[in-house]
C-alpha cells in the first residue's frame, strides 16, 4: 500500500439487523483492511438476535469500533445515524451479511487521492458461498467528468461496470456534509448515488472485484412483492425531476427509460405472484406504451424491448410468455 495514503481515515457505517450468522465476518473483514485508518461504525438497528451483543464484544476488542444501539428504522436511517458521528476523511457503507476482499479499502482510496475524485468505485460479487473467492481481471480504471451522469445513468440498464450500490464504493465525508439516505425502505441507494454524483467533479471506476455480496436464504425474501416494492418507481420520478432541470435530453432519455425497465421488472413479478395488481398493471403498461419509441432506442437488452414490445400488442400474450418463461426457470434452476 502507498504509505503516503496512510494519513486518510475512512469511516465504514455497518447497518446492523438481525445478522448474527453472518456480522462477525463482515467485522473480521474490516477490521484485517491493509488500509489500518479506519474507524468502524456498528449500528444496531433495533436486533432482536443476538447481534448487538456481537457488535458490543468486537468493540471491546478494537478501539477503532463504535457501537450505536438504536430502534428498528431501516437501513437509511442507520446509516444516517453513523453519519452524524463520522470523522473520516472518507466514507463507506457495508451491509453485515456481506464481506469485503481485505486490499479493498486500499485499492479505493488510491483511485480517490491519484485521481482526485470525490467517488471511486468498485465491482461486487454476488455469491451464496461462504469460502468464494474473488474473479481475477486485467486492472482497468475509468476516470468520469463531464460525461459521469450520462456514465451512471447508461450503467443503471447493466450495472457490469458501475454497481447501483453504495456498498462498493468510497465517498468523500463531506460530500454528505448537507446530504442524507432518504427514508425508503427500497432503492434509496441509486438516487442517493445519483444526487452524489450530480454534485461532484471526478468519478472513478475500476474494474477490480472486491466486495463480497452474500445472497442467503433470508436474500429470497426481499424478492416478494410488496406496496413498498413500487419505491423504486418513486426514486425514478426523482431521478427524472432532476434531469428535466439539466435540459439535456440524452440524460433525459435515459431516465425515463430507467423508470420503463423498472415498470417492467414490477409488471413481471406481479404476473408471478398474488399481488392484486390490476390498478397498477393498467398505470405501467401505460407508462411504458407512451415511451415505446424511447425504449427501443435504450441501453434496454433485447429481451426487455421485445417484452414491452408484446406488452402494448396484447396483455394476454405477454402475460402467458412471463408465466411460461418463469415456469421454465423454476424448473432448470
Amino acid at each position: 500500500m502507498n504509505p503516503n495514503l496512510a494519513k486518510y481515515k475512512i469511516s465504514v457505517i455497518i447497518p446492523v439487523y438481525n445478522t448474527e450468522k453472518y456480522i462477525e465476518r463482515c467485522i473480521k473483514s474490516i477490521l484485517n483492511q491493509t488500509h489500518k485508518n479506519i474507524e468502524i461504525i456498528l449500528v444496531d438497528d433495533g436486533s432482536t438476535d443476538n447481534s448487538g451483543e456481537i457488535c458490543d464484544f468486537f468493540k471491546n476488542e478494537d478501539s477503532r469500533i463504535i457501537v450505536i444501539h438504536k430502534q428498528n428504522g431501516g437501513a437509511a436511517s442507520a446509516r444516517n445515524s453513523g453519519l452524524e458521528i463520522a470523522s473520516g476523511d472518507y466514507v463507506a457503507f457495508v451491509d453485515s451479511d456481506d464481506w469485503l476482499a481485505e486490499d479493498m479499502y486500499a485499492h479505493l482510496l488510491e483511485c480517490c487521492v491519484i485521481q482526485n475524485a470525490e467517488i471511486a468505485s468498485m465491482r461486487y460479487f454476488i455469491t451464496k458461498e461462504p469460502n468464494a473467492v474473488l474473479p481475477s481481471t486485467k486492472l482497468n480504471i475509468r476516470k468520469y467528468t463531464n460525461d459521469r451522469i450520462y456514465y451512471y445513468l447508461k450503467c443503471s440498464f447493466n450495472a457490469k461496470e458501475l454497481e447501483l450500490s453504495t456498498c462498493n464504493k468510497l465517498y468523500k465525508r463531506s460530500l454528505f456534509n448537507q446530504l442524507r439516505f432518504p427514508s425508503y425502505q427500497l432503492s434509496e441507494d441509486a438516487y442517493i448515488n445519483f444526487l452524489l454524483i450530480s454534485k461532484i467533479n471526478t468519478l472513478v471506476v475500476s474494474n477490480k472485484y472486491g466486495y463480497f455480496y452474500f445472497k442467503n436464504d433470508a436474500s429470497i425474501t426481499h424478492t416478494k412483492l410488496t406496496v413498498k416494492s413500487f419505491d423504486l418507481l418513486l426514486v425514478c420520478d426523482q431521478i427524472i425531476d432532476s434531469c428535466r432541470k439539466m435540459d439535456d435530453t440524452s440524460i433525459l432519455d435515459l431516465a425515463i427509460a430507467f423508470r420503463c425497465k423498472n415498470c417492467l421488472s414490477l409488471l413481471i413479478r406481479m404476473i408471478n405472484s398474488d399481488f392484486d395488481y390490476e390498478e397498477s398493471y393498467s398505470k405501467l403498461s401505460d407508462y411504458i406504451a407512451e415511451n415505446l419509441t424511447l425504449i427501443m432506442k435504450s441501453p434496454m437488452t433485447r429481451a426487455q424491448k421485445w417484452c414491452c414490445m408484446l406488452l402494448t400488442k396484447s396483455k394476454r400474450l405477454f402475460e402467458l410468455a412471463v408465466r411460461c418463461t418463469y415456469q421454465a426457470y423454476k424448473k432448470y434452476r
